[in-house]
């Protein structure tokens, strides 16, 4: 059943045009995993779309059955055990493409709102591509805007110093 009124390559052509317009945007999407139907060749031609997108973050649901819903008459189910496996490999992908995008923020200056102050004399906030920033400061109240320079990258986030 569709239910949708756009098409996998509209939705492509969008995320790319968006993405050519913005080169520091961050873009996400919500992924069901396992919803009721999905064959291997859906879940992998899914992934195929979503690896190939400039995807910075996915928002990732398990598939589970809601009574009342449209879905939860809908046949075939997925097992359990595939919808895990299915999540734990967008998870993954997820995972790469967010590094890759905060790899690619590296040595830019980005416009932080400064967030809290950590116990170690640095500060964190979030720039507004929606990537988590570090800097070491004591005197920025949070609520202020600032603008960093990132030089390192910590896991998801970056590190990096204030400019003025």
């Amino acid at each position: 059943m569709k239910r949708r009124n756009y098409s996998a390559i509209n939705y492509k052509k969008t995320v790319i045009r968006i993405a050519e317009k913005y080169s520091d945007l961050s873009i996400g999407t919500d992924v069901i995993a396992g919803f009721p139907g999905e064959g291997q060749k859906e879940f992998q031609e899914t992934y195929r779309i979503i690896d190939d997108l400039p995807f910075s973050y996915l928002h990732i649901f398990p598939y589970s059955v809601r009574a009342g819903t449209a879905a939860s008459h809908m046949k075939p189910s997925i097992p359990a055990t595939v919808i895990t496996e299915r999540t734990e490999l967008l998870r993954r992908l997820s995972r790469a493409k967010k590094e890759r995008h905060v790899r690619g923020h590296l040595q830019k200056i980005l416009d932080v709102i400064i967030e809290e102050k950590e116990d170690n004399g640095y500060m964190s906030g979030t720039a507004s591509n929606y990537l988590k920033v570090r800097m070491r400061s004591d005197n920025i109240k949070p609520g202020s805007m600032v603008f960093v320079r990132s030089t390192a990258v910590e896991g998801t986030a970056l590190k990096g110093f204030v400019v003025t």
